[in-house]
């Protein structure tokens, strides 16, 4: 990928009529897409394929580039041919060009300092770069449609269950409905005498700490000093409540 980024500012240098009507993208463009005269050709961007599991490809071509694999689109735009569909795509370029900003002479100045932004960048995203490695690296004889991600998210029919008390009280069994890592929605049975608001303290306990499903939601509780409450809802015979854990937002207060 460096390497392509490079190929374009030479191509640039060499060809400087270009060089002020370039614009680098601030964001994913989603897609290759030239439009030329009322034709455009189109092609999504997708995630690559890992063509490591299909046996009909050696193994030197496990990284390369899948465009030849992919459909180009081709949408012509004429006043015989209305088409909402390239309406769509010009608008997609337009939002693109008006939110980019960074020319070529940027760029270059951006590519004398590359060492420096691409260590800023595997600082600020290292946890995010942890998380990707982890879920899509497939090791040798492995199955590849394998779920390895290391807290994967609840699926129905092992769902964990939680011990609740509310203002001091049991408020018996808990069904999480969604977590992520600083957070916990769940539901109990509704009843006249819950009084719960947000700001309020409560206490939670797992029911199932020995399933791997429940791996997130152990850990954030066993490192919480109780949960306030952030949400707060009602559904028929069901009262949802969001908590965050006590800890965090005391630290954030």
């Amino acid at each position: 990928m460096v390497m392509d980024f490079k190929r374009s500012l030479t191509f640039l240098e060499i060809n400087s009529d270009l060089q002020r009507t370039v614009k680098y993208f601030g964001h994913n463009p989603n897609c290759w897409m030239i439009v030329i005269d009322d034709t455009i050709y189109y092609q999504p961007y997708t995630f690559g394929s890992n063509l490591r599991i299909n046996k009909n490809y050696p193994e030197e071509h496990s990284t390369h580039i899948i465009g030849g694999e992919f459909p180009v689109f081709k949408i012509i735009m004429n006043e015989d041919h209305p088409n909402e569909t390239g309406a769509i795509l010009l608008d997609h370029f337009r939002k693109l060009w008006l939110t980019s900003n960074v020319d070529y002479h940027n760029m270059l100045y951006r590519y004398q300092d590359k060492h420096e932004i691409i260590k800023n960048i595997f600082q600020k995203r290292r946890p995010w770069f942890n998380h990707v490695f982890g879920a899509l690296y497939v090791r040798v004889n492995c199955d590849p449609n394998k779920d390895r991600r290391a807290f994967p998210r609840c699926c129905a029919g092992n769902i964990p269950k939680l011990n609740v008390k509310i203002n001091g009280c049991e408020r018996g069994e808990g069904i999480v409905e969604n977590h992520c890592k600083i957070g916990i929605l769940f539901s109990i049975k509704c009843e006249e005498d819950i009084k719960v608001t947000k700001g309020d303290q409560i206490q939670i306990t797992s029911k199932e700490a020995d399933k791997p499903s429940s791996a997130a939601i152990v850990n954030l509780i066993e490192e919480s000093q109780g949960f306030i409450v952030k949400h707060v809802s009602t559904e028929k015979d069901k009262l949802y409540i969001g908590v965050a854990p006590a800890t965090r937002y005391r630290q954030k207060k």
